[in-house]
């Protein structure tokens, strides 16, 4: 018994071989080469000026937001003590507790290892990093130098945090 292929059949066949063809085509053909366009730029206008600089406004066009603060629902002025500038004048803020793990000097270069109390990890800070409201002014090979206002004070390397007990030993070690 013969078999007949009805037209539809036989035009989906046709169809099949003509895609099998254009894919064996498509692999065995090598892809084209990629040429980057040439993109031309417009060459700078010789007259162009840079934008005139940023100049803030004085401060005393702030006074009104000083007058009437946004996030107090009174919006009322401020009330400063007036004895408040003088107190801040005389008293140094209180020295962070922390201890100075280690020292890199590098030629120009120099970080402190410092370590806050109860931080997990010591940071590395430089010349002019603020430490608890003291500024590191210098950096030597065995201390670190804070200055806040017209205070000053050292810390040295093997100094501990202010409250903080010695380290013990590390287990297995002889005492």
């Amino acid at each position: 018994m013969i078999r007949r292929i009805a037209p539809i059949q036989a035009a989906l066949l046709t169809l099949c071989f003509l895609m099998a063809a254009l894919t064996v085509y498509e692999l065995s053909v090598p892809p084209a080469e990629f040429v980057l366009p040439v993109v031309h730029l417009r060459p700078s206008i010789a007259g162009a000026q840079p934008p005139p600089a940023f100049l803030a406004p004085p401060p005393e066009s702030f006074s009104a937001i000083n007058d009437r603060p946004v996030f107090i629902p009174s919006r009322k002025p401020l009330a400063l003590p007036a004895d408040k500038t003088a107190n801040t004048a005389a008293t140094a803020p209180p020295l962070p507790a922390l201890a100075l793990v280690g020292v890199i000097l590098d030629g120009q270069n120099s970080l402190a290892m410092v370590k806050p109390a109860g931080a997990p990890f010591a940071q590395a800070m430089g010349v002019g990093a603020s430490v608890g409201g003291w500024q590191i002014t210098s950096i030597g090979p065995d201390k670190i130098v804070l200055h806040a206002g017209t205070f000053e004070q050292d810390v040295r390397l093997d100094a501990k945090p202010l409250g903080q007990a010695p380290a013990a030993p590390p287990p297995g070690t002889p005492q």
